[in-house]
């Protein structure tokens, strides 16, 4: 609230109004299949996931750091991406060939196991200590944290359709 010139009360107003544009943002994507659809077309999902890792990442820092009339945009383009990724991942182990459907229940539990312990301990313990009053420093590691995610993402084996489709066997010819 004081980078922004505001006092606690008009901060706090501001912080709540914003994670709802932003929630509303996230929102979108995950409700409408929005972003299945786009993966779908572009066929591959490892350029995805990087390109909204990389948007979110920014969106996360520089929505600490625009002025107030870019501060709504900001944040629900930052919503947008992080909606856009979320329902992927959450799939991504049915859709990962050695994983398959007959593995999907274990694999998606341990991801998501996986994701709420990052969301809780890396904040906590992490990203707090280290920005202690900074808040620039934290929201820089916010945006860090889902750069990384999105780069992390290229690890994964391509499952979107056209990587699927180029794996499948051709029959022969006679």
């Amino acid at each position: 609230a004081e980078a922004l010139g505001m006092t606690d009360l008009n901060g706090g107003a501001l912080f709540n109004a914003e994670f709802g544009i932003k929630h509303r943002g996230s929102t979108v994507p995950e409700r409408s299949g929005v972003a299945l659809s786009f993966c779908r077309r572009l066929g591959y999902y490892k350029p995805y996931f990087l390109t909204l890792g990389l948007l979110a990442g920014a969106g996360i820092y520089f929505g600490w750091t625009v002025d107030e009339a870019y501060l709504t945009p900001v944040m629900f383009m930052t919503g947008l991406c992080i909606g856009g990724v979320m329902p992927l991942f959450m799939i991504s182990p049915a859709l990962i060939k050695s994983i398959g459907p007959k593995y999907a229940g274990a694999a998606g539990g341990i991801m998501t196991t996986l994701m709420l312990i990052g969301a809780v301990f890396i904040p906590a313990i992490v990203i707090t200590p280290l920005g202690g009053d900074n808040y620039q420093l934290i929201f820089a590691l916010s945006g860090g944290c889902l750069i990384l995610m999105g780069l992390c993402a290229q690890l994964l084996p391509e499952f979107g359709p056209k990587a699927r489709r180029s794996a499948a066997p051709q029959p022969a010819l006679k």
